[in-house]
């Protein structure tokens, strides 16, 4: 625990941010892309005719609108909540 207590240097609000920033900006794009290859896997649920379409179209699209609100809400909401608890 010495090395923990040696090296007390505080960031200051702006270089917090900063790495907020830089931190978001690299996440972005993995979300982004990973919300992309689960909404693809569900496109063969859509071409699904009759009894099975009517069953999972509601599954696919609830799927379809809750991962794309999720990415929003990791690219946007959760960099400002990180600024916020991490003062």
């Amino acid at each position: 625990m010495k090395w923990f207590k040696r090296n007390i240097d505080p960031l200051t609000s702006e270089e917090r941010l900063d790495i907020i920033r830089k931190s978001s900006k690299q996440v972005g794009p993995g979300v982004f892309y990973s919300t992309i290859i689960v909404i693809t896997s569900f496109l063969p649920v859509f071409l699904l005719t009759g009894m099975e379409g009517k069953l999972f179209h509601p599954l696919a699209w609830t799927k379809t609108f809750i991962l794309i609100v999720d990415a929003f809400l990791a690219i946007t909401l959760a960099p400002v909540l990180i600024s916020f608890f991490l003062k």
